[in-house]
């Protein structure tokens, strides 16, 4: 384990779930690959959270304790402890 990571969570992930860590800047295919200024902001999963079957977590997500994700649910942003995200399509 790298030593930059501490206290991991008890955290649930199903099958074919995802996290997105960094952004991807496109640009000229013959641009070297170390000047496209990838960068991430990093990410925050609580304790006791369930990610579900096919959900992607985006870069600079805080998922607050006890959350969970529904299925195939693209999560961005900030969400409280106790949040519910799931896809109402």
């Amino acid at each position: 384990m790298p030593d930059n990571v501490t206290d991991l969570p008890l955290v649930m992930f199903a099958a074919n779930a995802g996290i997105y860590a960094s952004r991807h800047v496109t640009s000229n295919h013959d641009q070297k690959f170390w000047l496209l200024s990838n960068f991430f902001r990093g990410l925050k999963i609580g304790e006791n959270c369930c990610i579900g079957h096919g959900a992607m977590i985006t870069d600079g997500v805080q998922l607050g304790e006890n959350s969970i994700v529904g299925p195939n649910v693209v999560v961005r942003g900030t969400h409280r402890s106790g949040s519910k995200i799931i896809n109402t399509n």
